[in-house]
Order: structure tokens, then C-alpha cells, then sequence
């Protein structure tokens, strides 16, 4: 089975932002699905997929992220699989910050690189430099879960942060646990008010909610955006290639992928979809 859920980043949203927003959505769950039907990896899917919205410039990510009080901008992003994580925070050096946190993972014996560290590495990987198109998006933090023809789940995010914010600031998206999390039964990642998110750590919840708890998946994921307490959505998976999707902010632009169907979606605040 093979199967994808993206989100666009949970928020306020104006229709003619939203238009645009599920319009790069359907383009990266294309990108993401065909990856994965052409023997790709769920963690090759979810990076592909992501990277285009970050290329994008519609969305709070890459190209598109949003401006510090500084008027700079640096981005945050992550991806999980197989029991491993990378992710990279404050990286000015590239737009391509879900690839370079990919990198990470493989390529380092660590899990979260920031800063000059960051940027170091991916001039040294020869990933293309920081271009920011926008700057001017209401959306947050983009994300993925995939689940591969072999039973491989995986998630990735990535993120502009919030806007105005100092100069340094790190949400939840380089977080595992908060921003994204990826165990043997379930993927899931996160978007929303950062701060809350690191704190409340819902995709590790909504894990146990899952499995240990014995939650339906779509209760364990509004359970878990509650435990929040502030502005946040959910998209999760499961190895039985279960979907669903929740939200407590006002809108959360959504795609899901299937064979021979993309299905977009917008979620709304207070609901847990079952896809």
C-alpha cells in the first residue's frame, strides 16, 4: 500500500490564499506519489514532496518564509524514519532546509545542527542558496507523512517560523516529538503556534495515544492538538495505512494521495477527519 498526507500549514487563511495553497499541495502530493510508484522510499517521498513546497514561494517554507523583526529570514525543518531523525534550525544558507536536514541524518552522527554549523554544511553539500520570493504568507509550517509499498513510514517539515519573530527563534518544527515523529505504527507532524507545540510534544502523543492507548488514530490526533492549548493541526498515518487529520486553528489546507486519486481537502477548526 502506498499512501501520502501533506498539509499547507495550519491558520488564518484568506480564499485566495488558500486557492493557491491547496494548488501547490496537489502539485507536491504528485510529485511525492510519483516518487513513491516509481520504488521510491517513503522518506524519498516526503522529501521530495516538501521540497517542492518549500521551492514553492506560496508557502511559509523555503523561498516563501516569512521575515524576523530583523527583516531576516531562517529557516527550521525535519524529517524521521526508521528510528532515525535529522533536522537543521536557523539556516540562512539554503531554501532547501528539509533536504539538508535529510542530510543530517545520514550523513552525521547527529540529530539537530544549527546555525553557522547548518549553513556550513550545506554550502558543503552544494544545495542552492537562499532565495526568498515572498516573505508575506499567513500559512505556517509545511509538512508530510508518507507510507511506502514495503510498510515504511516517514515525515518530514519544514518552516519559516513565525512572523516578527526575534532574531534566533527556534519553534517546533527541528523538534521530535513536537514537530514531527515517526515510530514503526505511526507518522505524523505538526503545525501551529511553536512554543505550545514544544511544549505539549503532540506527534510523540499522539503515538501513545495510538498505540499504547489504543486510541482511533483520529482521536488521538484532536486529543493531542488540544494538549496544545494554542493554534495547531495534525496530519498522521499508520502502517495499516489509516489517515487522518485535525485541527484547532481556523483552516488547515490538506492533500491525500492514493492510487490513482489525490483528494484535497481544508480542514476546519475543532474537526478530526478520518481520509
Amino acid at each position: 500500500m502506498k499512501l501520502m498526507v501533506l498539509h499547507g500549514g495550519a491558520g488564518r487563511w484568506e480564499s485566495k490564499e488558500l486557492d493557491k495553497a491547496l494548488s501547490v499541495l496537489r502539485r507536491a502530493a504528485e510529485i511525492g506519489f510519483k516518487t513513491l510508484s516509481n520504488g521510491g522510499s517513503a522518506l524519498d517521498a516526503v522529501v521530495e514532496a516538501v521540497s517542492f513546497m518549500e521551492y514553492s514561494g506560496v508557502l511559509n517554507a523555503g523561498r516563501g518564509s516569512c521575515r524576523d523583526l530583523a527583516g531576516g529570514v531562517s529557516l527550521d525543518a525535519g524529517v524521521m524514519w526508521m528510528g532515525r531523525a535529522g533536522a537543521v534550525a536557523h539556516v540562512k544558507a539554503t531554501w532547501n532546509a528539509v533536504k539538508l536536514a535529510r542530510i543530517v541524518m545520514e550523513g552525521t552522527p547527529h540529530v539537530l545542527l544549527a546555525g553557522d554549523g547548518a549553513d556550513e554544511l550545506a554550502r558543503k553539500k552544494g544545495l542552492p542558496p537562499l532565495e526568498v520570493v515572498t516573505g508575506e504568507v499567513n500559512s505556517d509550517t509545511v509538512g508530510a507523512v508518507a507510507l511506502d509499498e514495503n510498510g515504511r513510514l516517514a515525515s518530514a517539515v519544514s518552516t519559516g517560523g513565525i512572523r516578527g519573530k526575534m532574531p534566533g527563534r527556534v519553534g517546533d518544527s527541528p523538534i521530535p516529538g513536537a514537530g514531527f515523529w515517526t515510530s514503526r505504527l505511526v507518522a505524523s507532524c505538526s503545525t501551529g503556534y511553536g512554543e505550545a507545540i514544544i511544549m505539549a510534544q503532540p506527534c510523540r502523543l499522539t503515538s501513545i495515544l495510538y498505540e499504547e492507548k489504543g486510541l482511533p488514530l483520529s482521536k488521538a490526533l484532536i486529543n493531542a492538538c488540544e494538549a496544545v492549548k494554542a493554534p495547531c493541526g495534525l496530519i498522521a498515518l499508520t502502517i495499516n495505512g489509516e489517515a487522518a487529520a485535525s485541527t484547532i486553528a481556523d483552516f488547515m489546507p490538506i492533500a491525500i494521495a492514493r492510487e490513482r486519486d489525490i483528494k484535497m481537502l481544508v480542514v476546519k477548526r475543532g474537526e478530526a477527519l478520518e481520509l
